[in-house]
């Protein structure tokens, strides 16, 4: 069952929006020295959560890795003409 409410290019429209926010987001909260030395951080840790990563990398590092890497996920699904739904954002 496909659903006709929003037309592909916009869902994916919103996605990207989603990402921009959550890096203007971060540089909002920190620096960019302080968020780059957050994602060191975040990159060499074994954690899952988002809470997780503000603990350890700061509030503006973790939203900055959370939108560059929803980002690059939504980059993965376009190239590979995944229909944007529910199910391949939870996935």
């Amino acid at each position: 069952m496909t659903n006709n409410f929003l037309p592909p290019k916009i869902r994916y429209k919103h996605i990207y929006l989603l990402c921009f926010f959550l890096v203007v987001v971060a540089l909002i909260y920190d620096r960019p020295k302080e968020i780059w030395e957050g994602l060191v951080i975040i990159t060499n840790s074994p954690s899952n959560l988002l809470t997780d990563y503000i603990k350890i990398g700061g509030i503006g590092a973790a939203f900055f890795n959370s939108g560059i890497m929803t980002f690059l996920s939504a980059l993965l699904l376009k190239k590979n003409r995944v229909e944007l739904n529910g199910i391949a954002i939870a996935g």
